[in-house]
């Protein structure tokens, strides 16, 4: 079972490989989110990483296990984040993830995220756009597809309503 808890003891967020068989922890990840959050170069005005995710506030949400134990996840609206077997940082991706992350059959990662600001000018000024990612294995993005303009592409405009910052 690949378990992402808050270790209200540690206060931290921590993710925990454990055998339910016989009820003992295998392995527990521990990545050091106030240093990830001192790399990010994120505009703190679009997502303030100290003051919203730190350390004691950072949620590690749908975390995705890969083969060689390496360890990819986000919370929510933060950037994506892949660790080692040790917790050791391998790659961060500077943009606003949030929600599940899924592995497709060439090892590329999904995503969803948003985009900051909209390119949208009819919108709300603070309007969310979705995006849809598409991530290499080594950290690479390789898609980055906003859902209005997949929604525009396919002539389905009228599903876009000027809804209240979502």
């Amino acid at each position: 079972l690949l378990l992402s808890r808050y270790d209200g003891d540690k206060n931290k967020s921590v993710v925990e490989i454990i055998d339910i068989k016989n009820n003992k922890i295998i392995h527990t990840y521990k990545p050091d989110i106030d240093k990830i959050n001192s790399i990010s170069k994120i505009d703190r005005k679009i997502a303030n990483l100290e003051r919203d995710h730190d350390l004691s506030r950072y949620r590690i949400i749908h975390p995705l296990l890969l083969k060689s134990g390496d360890l990819v996840f986000n919370s929510i609206y933060t950037p994506m984040i892949k660790i080692d077997k040790c917790s050791n940082l391998i790659w961060i991706i500077d943009k606003i993830f949030h929600h599940t992350n899924e592995i497709d059959g060439d090892g590329n990662i999904w995503s969803p995220g948003t985009k900051y600001p909209s390119r949208f000018e009819k919108l709300e000024k603070n309007f969310k756009d979705d995006v849809i990612f598409k991530i290499s294995p080594d950290g690479k993005v390789l898609l980055e597809r906003s859902i209005i303009e997949i929604l525009i592409n396919n002539k389905l405009e009228k599903l876009i309503g000027n809804y209240s910052g979502d």
